[in-house]
């Protein structure tokens, strides 16, 4: 993701309850995940917020690109700076399969 401000909104759409709002937001992520930025939509719920939808939707693409997913900078940047959070997901990928 280019800007960090559709995650400020999501962030504040969550934390006021504005449940449109926060639904249109993981919408429009979900409409534009792609390899290179599945991995940081799957940090930002994880570590940041609660989008259920986006990261359930977020997951179920890692788990069906994965080798994609893993090839991009963004995934090698995770793994040197949330070495076991990339474990975690990896786990649960190897579980659901």
């Amino acid at each position: 993701m280019e800007s960090k401000m559709p995650f400020e909104i999501l962030k504040v759409a969550g934390k006021y309850m504005l449940d449109q709002l926060k639904m249109e937001c993981e919408t429009q992520f979900i409409d534009r995940i792609s390899a290179e930025n599945c991995a940081e939509l799957l940090f930002f719920t994880e570590e940041n917020h609660p989008a259920f939808y986006l990261k359930k939707y977020a997951f179920a693409f890692l788990r069906k690109l994965s080798s994609e997913v893993m090839a991009t900078e963004a995934w090698e940047k995770a793994e040197r700076d949330h070495p076991k959070l990339c474990m975690t997901m990896l786990k649960n990928v190897v579980k659901t399969l």
